[in-house]
């Protein structure tokens, strides 16, 4: 899980824009999971979109993780395939994790849009 966690952290320092660091969070929370099919819907305050990424020919269980904040935002992720080792509590940290890493992606992409005020 720490692996899985500093990847996102790594993504997150250099993405430029939010729909950037999600695609490369479904890739590494997929590979966390041997491959299994995940897809991850958002919803942030400027910013909206889907991603996935792994097989879906797998067989596993299926898991799903949600989260929201009280501004507003929403992350649904959904697991197909999943190892049975896989504690659906490791996927809700780690989609926790992954949108606060967003969040700060998202601030960091307006400030770098933002004009300069004098």
């Amino acid at each position: 899980m720490r692996d899985v966690l500093q990847a996102l952290l790594r993504e997150a320092s250099d993405a430029k824009r939010t729909a950037d660091f999600w695609r490369a969070a479904a890739t590494i929370l997929s590979d966390w999971a041997g491959g299994a099919r995940l897809s991850i819907t958002y919803k942030g305050i400027n910013e909206a979109g889907s991603v996935g990424a792994g097989s879906d020919d797998r067989s596993g269980r299926s898991l799903t993780a949600e989260w929201r904040d009280p501004d507003g935002r929403h992350v649904q992720a959904s697991l197909a395939g999943a190892p049975a080792a896989l504690p659906a509590s490791e996927l809700e940290a780690a989609v926790e994790f992954a949108s606060r890493l967003a969040v700060m992606v998202g601030r960091s992409s307006w400030k770098r849009r933002a004009p300069l005020s004098h």
